[in-house]
């Protein structure tokens, strides 16, 4: 179906398994169904001129009477259109390292740290660094801020469903914007069994938090906000943020790609996506990079 709900009839899908492709078109309703060798995964797949790739899996779990169960899955795949895509400045899991243990600026337009410690002229993020220890036995934590009233991020706990290679919503939304966000961490990579003790228990916690709050998928977020008197949006930069998998993460520090371990202050992963244009369009085109001296490793690949 279309984003709007609306059944496409004669869509042309594929579906792939560990051994083999097959091809088949929808109905009249929308509508296909397909059965075919394949492991314990099969993914569908659908490519439309004018239309992001969407793609839904089907995850068995055993083999009884030579069926793979949960046997007769449904899966919903939704086909967004391409409408505005514009260029962004965008890169996927960039890697910078805080210059120091304290509160300091990141320009995401410069990609660098605010001067005197880069070139940045704006500190679009605020990163408060705190820790003790040292690289294989210590404890840090993580603030994320920002320099502007009005400045911060909207978490997404999930992305919009179906499949579609254009996770995000069309537009960043007006209001709701968080001031910032906080991350925690320990670790210890030392033998002895009371050490070890403390390792485990520490992350029994964290799967017991992230299980009764699991962690946002992703932000969007707002930078450079200007507001006038009554505190009306008069200017912004609006933009996207991918965070670490849960899965990923669930032994780790949260959402953000963080690591305090090895090193002397903290390296980030950042993957985001900032629209200069000024709008709330969050629909990027993966050709027009505005990053021109990063290398191509690492643009983002999807929209």
């Amino acid at each position: 179906m279309n984003e709007d709900g609306k059944p496409m009839a004669k869509a042309p899908l594929y579906m792939t398994t560990g051994f083999s492709r097959v091809n088949f078109v929808t109905d009249s309703n929308g509508w296909g169904e397909f059965t075919a060798p394949t492991d314990n995964v099969a993914a569908v797949s659908a490519e439309l001129n004018d239309y992001y790739r969407s793609v839904v899996f089907c995850n068995f779990d055993e083999i009884v009477d030579r069926k793979w169960e949960p046997w007769g899955q449904e899966k919903k795949l939704i086909l967004r259109k391409v409408k505005n895509p514009v260029p962004m400045f965008a890169v996927h899991k960039y890697e910078i390292e805080m210059p120091l243990a304290g509160k300091i600026g990141y320009d995401l337009e410069l990609l660098d740290w605010e001067y005197p410690f880069g070139k940045g002229q704006h500190s679009d993020l605020i990163f408060t660094l705190k820790r003790k220890g040292t690289e294989t036995k210590g404890e840090a934590s993580l603030k994320l801020s920002f320099s502007q009233p009005g400045d911060g991020v909207v978490p997404l706990y999930e992305y919009v469903p179906g499949g579609s290679q254009f996770r995000f919503p069309r537009m960043a939304p007006e209001k709701g914007y968080l001031p910032e966000r906080q991350w925690s961490h320990i670790w210890n990579y030392g033998d002895g069994l009371e050490e070890r003790k403390l390792s485990e228990q520490y992350h029994e916690q964290l799967h017991k938090r992230l299980e009764e709050s699991p962690p946002p998928v992703a932000y969007v977020f707002r930078v450079r906000t200007v507001l006038d008197k009554k505190g009306k949006v008069v200017s912004a930069l609006y933009g996207k943020m991918d965070v670490a998998p849960p899965v990923y993460q669930s032994t780790m520090r949260g959402d953000l790609e963080w690591d305090p371990e090895f090193s002397r202050t903290t390296k980030i992963l950042l993957t985001f996506w900032l629209n200069p244009d000024g709008t709330r369009n969050l629909e990027y085109d993966p050709k027009k990079n505005l990053f021109k001296d990063v290398d191509r490793m690492f643009w983002p690949r999807l929209p």
